[in-house]
């Protein structure tokens, strides 16, 4: 375990150290009294290692003390787990049913540091030079995910994202409308007029009310449009698709002026 820690930049005794020796149940014990403690623990099993009650798995040969096999030295079994703490594992949450569950390259590097610990031990009990002694190196990449048949270069947002931005150009046309029917309900018109207040005048407080109202729409779809990295957005310019929202906007508001006139409330 010096090893690891050496290899992993940890403090042996301080991030690395040792946590309990005899029976399985004082290490089960020291993580029930010592929770969200432990990042990784790596168990060395000398004799057996007990699973539950009359199963067990052996952690060495039947002829362990035999002399040589092939001139070589008796076999040897190193058998050890890594446990690790499920908590800061990664989720799959908000993920698709299709991808594998992920995978924790910090425990894939500490299972890495103890087979090149082990590896060490082996070759310096055989006297090797440091050059000769090997050392496993590891690439990893994700499991591949099959698309699926159905939904396979299908579009969502090309194919439907239309109808989310003409939501607020049809806004402006509900408010609008509902706000100069109101005026003419309650009559508040004919008590512009009373203090000498034009239709032009009013009218064009209205227009220039609709323009400020679908400039703001319309920069904010432009914006929107930009950060979720639409196609569409970045591919023409920006200038031209706020107009194309601005225009689109102030006709539904002059619809809305139109349709005003002929509803009684």
């Amino acid at each position: 375990m010096k090893n690891v820690a050496k290899e992993n930049n940890f403090v042996f005794n301080q991030d690395v150290k040792l946590l309990s020796v005899g029976s399985p149940q004082l290490f089960y014990d020291y993580l029930e009294n010592n929770q969200n403690t432990t990042w990784f623990t790596v168990i060395w099993c000398t004799s057996e290692w007990t699973l539950m009650d009359n199963v067990a798995i052996p952690c060495k040969f039947n002829n362990y003390n035999q002399k040589k096999i092939h001139g070589v030295g008796p076999r040897k079994l190193m058998l050890y787990s890594v446990y690790y703490n499920y908590t800061l594992a990664g989720e799959r949450f908000l993920k698709a049913w299709m991808e594998p569950a992920p995978s924790d390259r910090n425990l894939m590097r500490v299972k890495l540091s103890v087979d090149n610990a082990i590896i060490r031990y082996l070759a310096q009990q055989r006297n090797m030079k440091e050059s000769e002694i090997p050392h496993i190196e590891m690439s990893h990449a994700s499991y591949p995910i099959i698309a699926d048949r159905m939904i396979k270069d299908v579009n969502l947002i090309a194919q439907l994202g239309g109808y989310f931005f003409v939501l607020g150009p049809l806004l402006s046309f509900t408010i609008f409308l509902n706000e100069v029917v109101r005026e003419k309900e309650l009559k508040l018109r004919q008590g512009l007029s009373v203090v000498g207040v034009g239709h032009t005048v009013y009218w064009l407080s209205w227009i220039i009310m609709g323009c400020v109202f679908s400039a703001m729409t319309s920069v904010s779809l432009v914006i929107s449009g930009l950060v979720c990295g639409f196609d569409y957005f970045w591919n023409v310019p920006s200038l031209i698709t706020f107009f194309m929202f601005f225009f689109f906007s102030m006709a539904m508001i002059t619809l809305a002026f139109f349709v005003s006139t002929i509803v009684p409330t």
